[in-house]
């Protein structure tokens, strides 16, 4: 059993992604995308890998510190829980297999995370969330 988390510490996962009439379709389970829309085909889904660093407790104080997600006024504590998705989706990415519409990888940064369609990064989120917790 091991307690202690290595800055090695990596988790991958897929995501499938089609378009179809300029509409993103995004899952992380290919049968599920399929399913749920009957419009996709196969052929239009191509998968992306994820790859996070896994976080230690020193890793998670910063991300919340970072995120300004946790308020308090003394009496009540209140938590922005997107500030704290995102900020862990900024920290803890290490690679990704997205490419531009040219074909070229894209850089894992965080100006390309703000550009992603809000549909792909709430299924890369909840994948990731799911793996990590």
């Amino acid at each position: 059993m091991n307690l202690f988390i290595s800055p090695k510490d990596t988790v991958s996962f897929d995501v499938y992604v089609a378009v179809d009439d300029g509409k993103v379709y995004a899952s992380a389970n290919k049968e599920d995308l399929l399913k749920e829309n009957k419009n996709i085909k196969e052929d239009q889904i191509v998968p992306f890998n994820f790859t996070f660093k896994k976080p230690s407790y020193k890793d998670n104080i910063e991300i919340m510190k970072k995120s300004g997600g946790i308020k308090s006024n003394g009496e009540t504590v209140e938590f922005d829980a997107s500030s704290i998705r995102y900020e862990r989706f900024v920290s803890l990415l290490e690679s990704w297999t997205l490419v531009n519409s040219s074909g070229e990888l894209l850089p894992a940064t965080k100006d390309n995370i703000d550009r992603l369609h809000p549909d792909l990064a709430s299924v890369i989120l909840d994948k990731m969330e799911e793996i990590l917790s």
